[in-house]
């Protein structure tokens, strides 16, 4: 081996050592996502042993069984009235996902703020409501549980605090 094969040599291994040592600071960079996937590896059992139902409240939460008990409660033609419990984009999550899972109800979103004719209700429909734990939404499900033209027909707390309601009215709701 010559010596021109020698400093050859050095330089290959200084370029590869440059690239050991690049290619470590990048992997170190990346931990924080690539902890986050291992994370999700771990869970992928647990998922793959759920029930649909168990899925779904994993991933959309407590809004999913509002949505499900609507479903069996209020008849497919039926008028839903669901009151937003934020504006924003928490709020538009909500009323996106309860207008898929209520299809083909005819729902109409009530956000924070916004007035509600009691002419409207007097139609008949369903209220919904879903008060998050904290949240700072009036108490409006209370005014609602002493009109004469009100039926409650589900009720329930999640396990985060969260408050769920249906109500029938006017022609559903006679007492």
């Amino acid at each position: 081996m010559g010596k021109r094969t020698a400093i050859e040599l050095a330089r290959r291994c200084k370029d590869y050592i440059a690239g050991i040592f690049l290619l470590s600071i990048w992997l170190l960079g990346g931990m924080p996502a690539i902890k986050k996937e291992g994370i999700a590896m771990k869970q992928t059992p647990l998922l793959l042993n759920m029930s649909y139902d168990e899925k779904k409240m994993s991933t959309d939460g407590p809004i999913y069984n509002l949505a499900r008990k609507a479903v069996d409660v209020i008849p497919a033609d039926g008028t839903v009235y669901f009151f937003n419990p934020v504006a924003g984009g928490a709020g538009s999550y909500y009323s996106y996902k309860v207008k898929y899972y209520l299809y083909p109800r005819q729902v109409s979103v009530v956000d924070p703020g916004k007035e509600v004719k009691m002419e409207e209700l007097g139609k008949g429909g369903y209220l919904m409501f879903y008060i998050p734990e904290g949240s700072l939404m009036p108490d409006i499900e209370h005014a609602v549980n002493n009109l004469p033209f009100s039926k409650k027909v589900y009720q329930n707390t999640d396990k985060s605090g969260g408050y769920q309601a249906i109500y029938a009215v006017g022609g559903e709701g006679k007492r």
